[in-house]
């Protein structure tokens, strides 16, 4: 094998090595909460990057720029400069040739031992970049595995491989045959774990996770009357104690002075994300049937401070009206500046305290499983849902459970003035578990009666 194969052999080598730092920072953020573990890989290869373009511009000539006083490898001829005592070369502190791989360092082996040396580069970087991920912003985690890439590394890789004393100590101290490391994974996890422990020791506790829809990059400004609360759950880079409305008041002026087209758009995307979160609709109705009175049933309304189509009339069973229920109007919430939609409830409580208590029964636990069946119907659109249930829960087929609400369709291959709703409907007997040909045969009758009665289609 001539010198070109063995260069290109190593070279090869050198690029798969290059796998296992990438493996390790995919598999350090796999545990990470919600989006941030491809939050953590793109913030880690970019810092590699980085520190490679560091290693590039000066790392390699402070490591290997005296390299060819020890080695007698062809094309590291012209590495010969070390920084070390006038008096004794073999005490050699730091290369200086080399820089951006130009002139000397341009040949195809002085190209092939920078590779090489990537691997470990890397790898030194990333563990001081991993111990301090949640201690320290990304941006300065980024810049000081630029300075190991740079300098910490280079310096102590020379000391190690690349000319420096240690490797002379045989000479100079009589001790051994000197130190080497040949493939540089010993400087690595040695420049790296002390980096590390460095890194722990002043920045000292990991930054909490931030909460979904927070941005880390943001600085978190919290307000509170009460001085125990401020940076209690969560990460707070300016803590406010002080009065909240006033406080708001003051600062959003200033906040809308500095806003650009970009953040306010950066803003709305996670808005955007947050609202199929909100819980308000959900918790609204659930504080109306757990107060355990009366049955209470909705009906579609027209109500002045709600959204059209998202409001209903609460009632009673004898069809009495005891209060409201929807989405607050547009108009409404943008007079209180809301910024997710906003459920309220309104009820009568008088009326309703005053309306004939609910029975509550107990029955045991069923002993068999229930079977279920979704049903898909194109109606009307302006048919309330309410009416289709309570329309199946007259018809009661045989075995008849409960109906659920899955959803609705309204767009294309679909008429207009209809929608597609998809319900699911359970079946279960007390004394037996029913057979599929028993519940197809109820759950098809109960099909043709809402087509016939609805004017519907089965879709």
């Amino acid at each position: 094998m001539d010198n070109t194969q063995f260069t290109i052999l190593n070279a090869q080598f050198a690029v798969l090595a290059l796998l296992l730092p990438a493996g390790l920072l995919l598999i350090s953020g796999a545990g990470l909460p919600g989006r941030r573990p491809a939050q953590s890989a793109m913030a880690g290869l970019g810092a590699l990057a980085l520190a490679a373009a560091g290693y590039w511009v000066c790392g390699f000539a402070f490591q290997m720029g005296g390299v060819g006083l020890v080695s007698d490898l062809p094309g590291l001829e012209g590495l010969v400069r070390e920084w070390a005592s006038p008096l004794n070369l073999d005490w050699g502190a730091m290369g200086l040739r080399g820089f951006l791989l130009l002139n000397e360092a341009s040949t195809p082996t002085a190209l092939t031992l920078f590779l090489a040396c990537l691997p470990a580069v890397a790898v030194a970087v990333l563990l001081p970049m991993l111990a301090i991920r949640e201690r320290m912003p990304g941006l300065m985690a980024a810049l000081s595995g630029l300075l190991v890439a740079a300098l910490a590394y280079p310096v102590a890789g020379n000391w190690f491989s690349g000319g420096g004393w240690l490797m002379h100590v045989g000479q100079t101290l009589g001790l051994g045959h000197g130190y080497v490391d040949l493939t540089g994974a010993s400087t690595a996890a040695l420049v790296g774990s002390l980096a590390a422990l460095l890194g722990i020791i002043i920045f000292g506790r990991r930054l909490p996770f931030l909460p979904e829809g927070e941005v880390a990059s943001l600085p978190v400004v919290h307000v509170s009357e009460r001085g125990w609360e401020l940076g209690k759950n969560y990460r707070t880079d300016l803590a406010i104690q002080a009065d909240v409305k006033e406080t708001l008041r003051a600062l959003l002026p200033l906040v809308r002075a500095r806003r650009t087209k970009e953040a306010a758009a950066q803003a709305s995307g996670r808005l955007a994300e947050l609202k199929p979160r909100n819980w308000s609709a959900q918790r609204a109705k659930a504080a109306v049937d757990a107060m355990k009175l009366q049955p209470l049933r909705f009906r579609s309304a027209t109500v002045k401070h709600l959204r059209p189509g998202q409001s209903a009339h609460v009632l009673l069973n004898n069809d009495t009206i005891i209060g409201t229920i929807g989405r607050l109007a547009e108009t409404v919430a943008a007079n209180y500046k809301f910024r997710l939609p906003v459920y309220i409830a309104e009820l009568d409580l008088t009326a309703l305290l005053l309306s004939d208590e609910r029975k509550v029964h107990y029955q045991p636990l069923p002993r068999y499983p229930a079977v279920v069946r979704d049903l898909t119907l194109l109606v009307e659109r302006k048919l309330p849902l309410t009416e289709l249930l309570c329309l199946i829960e007259e018809l009661q087929p045989a075995d008849y459970r409960n109906t659920k609400f899955v959803g609705t369709y309204e767009g294309p291959n679909i008429p207009e003035h209809k929608r597609s709703v998809t319900l699911r409907v359970e079946y279960r007997a007390d004394e037996r578990t029913l057979r599929d040909e028993e519940v197809e045969e109820r759950h098809r009758s109960l099909v043709a009666s809402l087509v016939e009665k609805l004017g519907a289609e089965q879709h």
